[in-house]
């Protein structure tokens, strides 16, 4: 029986078999595709967010992947009809969360879901953009047209489900959801208003909607009242901050009510709305409500600001601005005095002013609850608005004057932006007072330059004698001091408007320590006040300079004298010293070493292969640096075309046009050469650490030179063809009688010898530094004797190291170095004075005398004379005679 039943369904199978003739290929059998919705069994309607699930089956291989799309298709008898220009997506995952864009209350979408089996040869990645007319292809940069880089898929056609699943889902709108932005200051958390403000605020949100946040339509506000319709104001969804300006001349209701004007955007891309906003309220408490509204018509939660559910409650009081100047307190107690008394000092200034115009004035204190600590750090004051720009920027708008003074460490990030677009709008352009100090561990000098009329500001620190004993301190940082009762005159260059004389408060027994640097003038400024060089007791060690930037080398041919120093610097004087120009050399690389080969023939070598090159007195500079990531150090030239120039890891490299081109040549030592030096058109020494070596075929070949003593050379020069000299960092002086075959250590010097150079034959210098902790201060050394002996070391009037001397003859000569430091000798080196005299400047004005910044804290420049204001005297000159406003 069992056997019969078996041959039965053997016979069935047979029967239900198509038949395959032999040599003919199979057909590929399509897959079909399945959808459903989950966790429902049962399709019911649902919110616009929905997770969808599908598969596929292949009789004949495997699904390689799907085909998804949705949106509003019909669909007949389970069979959707999606349009030719529909953007499908593919997955190889089997589900997906998909987000309907609801436009009303409730709608109903459609998913269309196709398998793809295993013939589909193509490998698409993960979400690609798939088109299927007029052929299918891969719209790899998504601008949905076949176009280059786009990939054709020729086998999809046939190995895709024809029909596919689809799936219709009614589902209903979820309302948006609206939060206030976050804090821009670094605060962290949401934004709130500072509990004062004028009339000038911003307000930004961030707006979501479960529909997809295209769905919100627009977002609507009110000030004060949210319930009265005839308050609420409307900005499309587009509009994310609004900022809220009542200008100071506009006059409030009877209930103390006044129309704000709405900009939108930041300061610079700023747009004014047509329409003001009613309801801000000027000098007591308002509030600030805000809710999304999406294309459907529901809207959000109403918030508001200040949040009336915080502990501790928080108020935004808005304060009707008066008078036309605003004072800015940045200030913390220090040793220049505490917050109220320097306060005091510029209020009992400004109530002194002659006239009207300035009576009345605001005070806005945006250092309020900081410490030191939290100025150091980058922390902003309690009063700083969360939006600097724009709700700062149209704060100072308000006003027509800012007098700004700050401590030590000044909220930089709150004025770099604000304070040049409120000089510089066209629609307002401001007047500023900036007084402010250097504190010694930051350098301010690049965002000070951003807004006000300086180029640059020193960074080295100014430091004083010890009033007891007379010597000079250890070099502390910011130790500046400023002897009560001490002048401090205004600049006199232009004799039709010199500003009025200001003194050092108190007497001879009272110092400030105040952090003084000289600040470089830009171009189309000038320098108003100066520290004198004369200041009985203390006296300030620093010497005036044309940069802040180091010099580390220096030249001197014809009438041109050319000096290069840190990021790029290339300066060159022609009448002596007395004044300096600036080459535009668009390069940060420090430049080391410089060779004057004439009056218009400079070579000048730095950091990263640089090298430039001027053949007319330094107006015009050519780039003809090496491709290296070497540092060149020195270079030398012993005719207008043969040169030499040395570097890092040995580098050594030669030019025989003048410096336009150069090739490497092997140095046979493998340390950093710091100078290097000609003996006559064959011989030349290169040395460096630890290391000499030598040429005899101008510089062709080199061989290491043996038994050369070991030292940190810095400096090498030729008295003669035989005779050479090199000086070290350790203060030891080698000496070589042969040509620099041989070299020996003649003597030792108490100092770190920087550089040396002879004048001829006989004359010659060693600038350096001496160690000495007690007075650590530039020192020369001098010869008359071809570098037989030495002299003592000669002080220099200054305090910072001295790098490359540059004799012009016997008697007369220069020294550059640290700091842009330059002093001069006249007398074979006997005596050096600084180069341009000494003088330090602190303030300047720009040139449309819109804007006075000034180094120094005025309110320690209030003078010596009990009852005499000299702030008011300046704030007078200041107001009336140069930012032309009337008594």
């Amino acid at each position: 029986m069992k056997w019969l039943l078996l041959c039965c369904a053997f016979l069935l199978v047979l029967s239900g078999c198509t038949k395959h003739e032999p040599g003919t290929a199979l057909e590929n059998k399509l897959p079909k595709t399945f959808l459903w919705l989950a966790p429902d069994s049962t399709l019911a309607q649902g919110p616009s967010k929905e997770h969808v699930f599908w598969w596929g089956s292949d009789a004949d291989g495997f699904v390689k992947g799907y085909l998804f799309a949705d949106g509003k298709f019909t669909i007949t008898n389970g069979h959707a009809s999606v349009p030719a220009n529909t953007a499908w997506r593919w997955r190889t995952a089997t589900d997906t969360l998909v987000a309907f864009p609801l436009l009303v209350k409730r709608d109903t979408f459609e998913i269309v879901v196709r398998s793809v089996d295993n013939t589909f040869l193509s490998d698409v990645k993960d979400g690609a953009s798939i088109f299927l007319s007029p052929f299918p292809y891969w719209d790899r940069n998504n601008d949905s047209i076949f176009d280059a880089g786009d990939e054709r898929l020729t086998t999809l056609t046939g190995a895709m489900d024809p029909v596919g699943a689809a799936l219709g889902i009614p589902v209903y709108n979820q309302p948006p959801s609206v939060t206030f932005a976050q804090n821009p200051n670094g605060a962290g958390g949401i934004m709130s208003q500072p509990d004062t403000t004028y009339t000038a605020v911003t307000f930004a949100w961030v707006g979501t909607d479960p529909d997809g946040d295209n769905t919100i339509m627009r977002y609507e506000f009110a000030l004060n009242d949210p319930n009265d319709s005839t308050r609420i104001y409307y900005v499309p969804a587009s509009v994310t901050m609004v900022s809220f300006v009542v200008p100071r001349t506009r006059t409030p209701d009877a209930n103390g009510e006044v129309d704000a004007d709405v900009y939108t955007g930041n300061f610079l891309t700023r747009r004014l709305l047509p329409t003001p906003i009613h309801g801000l309220r000027l000098d007591t408490l308002n509030t600030f409500y805000i809710r999304a509204r999406d294309i459907a018509g529901d809207t959000s939660h109403t918030i508001a600001l200040p949040d009336p559910t915080a502990i501790p409650v928080k108020h935004w009081y808005v304060k009707n601005p008066h008078g036309k100047l605003l004072l800015v307190n940045d200030f913390i107690t220090n040793v220049t005095g505490n917050r109220d008394q320097v306060l005091q000092t510029y209020v009992s200034s400004l109530n002194a002013l002659p006239g009207t115009t300035f009576q009345q004035y605001e005070i806005l204190d945006i250092a309020r609850g900081l410490g030191a600590g939290d100025k150091q750090n980058g922390t902003l004051g309690g009063m700083v608005p969360p939006f600097i720009d724009p709700a700062f920027l149209f704060t100072l708008q308000l006003f027509d004057v800012v007098v700004w003074y700050t401590d030590p460490w000044p909220s930089l990030p709150v004025a770099q932006l604000p304070l040049f677009d409120y000089v510089h709008d066209p629609t307002h352009p401001g007047k500023v007072v900036f007084s402010t100090m250097f504190q010694s561990a930051i350098d301010p000098r690049g965002a000070l330059r951003d807004f006000a009329p300086i180029d640059s500001v020193s960074s080295v620190d100014l430091l004083s004698t010890d009033k007891t004993t007379g010597k000079r301190l250890v070099p502390s940082l910011g130790d500046t001091r400023l002897t009560g009762g001490i002048p401090i005159p205004p600049d006199s260059t232009n004799p039709a408007n010199i500003f009025p004389m200001l003194n050092v408060n108190g007497n001879s027994t009272n110092f400030f320590s105040v952090f003084l640097r000289p600040v470089y003038a830009r171009a189309d400024a000038r320098y108003i006040y100066h520290v004198p060089p004369y200041q009985p007791n203390p006296v300030v060690r620093y010497a005036w300079s044309t940069t802040f930037n180091e010099l580390k080398s220096a030249g001197y041919a014809g009438s041109m004298m050319t000096a290069c120093g840190t990021n790029g610097l290339i300066i060159t004087s022609t009448d002596g010293g007395q004044s300096w120009a600036r080459a535009n050399t668009q390069t940060t690389f420090s430049l080391n070493g410089l060779k004057s080969i004439s009056a218009s023939n400079v070579v000048v070598v730095g950091d990263s292969g640089t090298i430039f090159g001027t053949s007319t007195g330094g107006i015009t500079w050519n780039n003809y640096s090496v491709p290296t990531f070497e540092n060149l150090q020195s270079v030398d030239f012993i005719s207008s075309t043969a040169g030499l120039a040395t570097g890092t890891n040995g580098l050594l490299i030669r030019s025989t046009d003048g410096g336009v081109t150069w090739t490497s040549r092997q140095s046979r030592v493998t340390k950093a050469l710091r100078a290097v030096a000609y003996a006559d058109a064959n011989v030349a020494v290169a040395v460096g650490d630890t290391q000499v070596t030598r040429t005899t075929d101008g510089g062709l070949t080199w061989t290491a030179v043996p038994g050369a003593p070991r030292l940190l050379y810095s400096g090498i020069r030729f008295v003669s063809p035989t005779v050479g000299i090199a000086v070290s960092h350790d203060g030891a002086i080698a000496t070589s009688t042969d040509a620099g075959a041989t070299w020996g250590t003649v003597s030792t010097l108490p100092a770190n010898l920087r550089g040396i150079s002879f004048a001829d034959g006989s004359n010659g210098w060693i600038c350096a530094n001496v160690t000495n902790l007690n007075d650590p201060r530039g020192v020369i050394y001098t010869t008359a004797d071809g570098g037989t002996t030495w002299s003592a070391a000669v002080l220099t009037p200054v305090w910072q190291h001295l790098d490359a001397p540059v004799p012009v003859d016997a008697a007369n000569g220069w020294c550059v170095g640290t700091g842009g430091v330059i002093v001069r000798t006249t007398d074979g080196g006997v005596t050096w004075a600084t180069q341009p005299p000494g003088q330090i400047n602190f303030a300047v004005e720009d040139g449309s005398r819109s804007f006075i910044f000034a180094g120094l804290p005025l309110h320690v420049l209030n003078g010596g004379t009990p009852g005499v204001n000299d702030l008011t005297a300046f704030f007078s000159y200041v107001l009336f005679h140069e930012f032309g406003f009337q008594q």
